[in-house]
This record gives C-alpha cells, sequence and structure tokens, in this order.
C-alpha cells in the first residue's frame, strides 16, 4: 500500500484480537447424553495491532452476527455457525463460516456441599 512517494507499507501486520460471545441455544432433539439444535448470537471482537516497520497502528471494534448449530455432549460441544463480519481491506467476503469447539470440564463445574455431623 503505497500512501505517498516516499513511504510504501507493506502487508506484514500484527494482529491481535479478542472477543466475547453470546448466544441463546435452541435445543430440537435432547436426552441424558447430549443435545443438538440451533442457536443466534452475537460477537464483539476486537482486533488490534500494527503493521511491522511502520509506526502506523489500528484498533477497531466489530460487532458481529451469528447463526448456526451445535451437538452437546456431557464433555464437549461442537458449533458450525455463520457470521458475517467486514473486514479491512474490503475486498474480503464478509461471509465466514466457523467452526468450533469446547471442552466442558464437569468436575471443574461440580459445586461440593459438606454438612456437619453432630
Amino acid at each position: 500500500m503505497q500512501e505517498d512517494e516516499h513511504t510504501l507499507y507493506q502487508y506484514r501486520e500484527a494482529r491481535n484480537l479478542i472477543f466475547v460471545s453470546l448466544d441463546k441455544r435452541f435445543a430440537l432433539s435432547k436426552n441424558a447424553f447430549a443435545q443438538s439444535g440451533f442457536f443466534i448470537g452475537a460477537q464483539g471482537k476486537f482486533y488490534f495491532g500494527g503493521y511491522k516497520g511502520a509506526s502506523k497502528n489500528f484498533a477497531e471494534l466489530i460487532p458481529v452476527p451469528q447463526i448456526g448449530f451445535y451437538r452437546q455432549t456431557s464433555g464437549a460441544r461442537l458449533k458450525l455457525s455463520y457470521e458475517y463480519i467486514t473486514f479491512a481491506p474490503q475486498n474480503l467476503s464478509p461471509h465466514v463460516l466457523n467452526f468450533s469447539t469446547s471442552f466442558i470440564l464437569r468436575s471443574s463445574l461440580n459445586v461440593y456441599t459438606h454438612y456437619p455431623t453432630f
């Protein structure tokens, strides 16, 4: 990318990402071991970084809507979602298909109560 006749930037950027995601799941099938269904949600993606060798930095907060399907068992969750996200440069497609996995540790979610014996 050439800014003027004496300044030329290369696309060697250091891009970092922090995101927060919220979704609402709707179960279509549910049994004692697993559930499946669809979800709608939103993410707030905060990109920051800069171009190596230049003093030009960027920080951008991008809201991202999501819709997709999920499958959850007692130990893991698989999600396939469609996201609409606008990146810079503008010649990239805003349509993104995302596949994600999450592992659930049930032992860390349990609350152990102890009652004193008299």
